[in-house]
């Protein structure tokens, strides 16, 4: 919802400098702004931007350490839970699986969770029955 709202002149005169650095609109650039701010509003209390304002302290990213789970241990992971009859079971739980119609060419058939088969195609990002009837297999 866009409304408009009363901006210091200074504040857009910097704006439309630092937007015109960065190839930004002084709009796209006053968001950016309120964005940062947002993200960092959580994180700081008002004596560190009275603080920061007042050019009394620094701003200091610290990104955190991630360490990537191991491929190795999650593919042994997949392939435990295929041997012990799990993978099947989970994929299955609670989800419509789609696949190919083999009676209906051009179709797909979706599966749910309690065994049903419904025959139809995706409009709109919406799965539709092609005649509003269940097929069952």
């Amino acid at each position: 919802m866009s409304m408009p709202v009363r901006l210091d002149d200074r504040l857009v005169r910097h704006a439309a400098a630092e937007g015109q650095l960065n190839h930004r609109s002084t709009p796209k650039q006053i968001e950016l702004w309120a964005q940062l701010g947002r993200l960092i509003a959580d994180q700081v209390t008002a004596q560190d931007i009275l603080a920061l304002t007042q050019g009394l302290t620094r701003v200091q990213l610290q990104r955190p350490t991630v360490t990537p789970p191991s491929s190795d241990l999650i593919w042994d992971q997949v392939d435990q839970r295929r041997d012990k009859g799990e993978l099947s079971q989970q994929l299955r739980q609670d989800r419509v699986v789609y696949q190919s119609a083999p009676r209906h060419p051009g179709y797909l058939e979706a599966i749910h969770p309690d065994g049903r088969r419904v025959i139809g195609q995706f409009r709109d990002g919406v799965f539709v029955c092609i005649d509003g009837r269940d097929h069952a297999a």
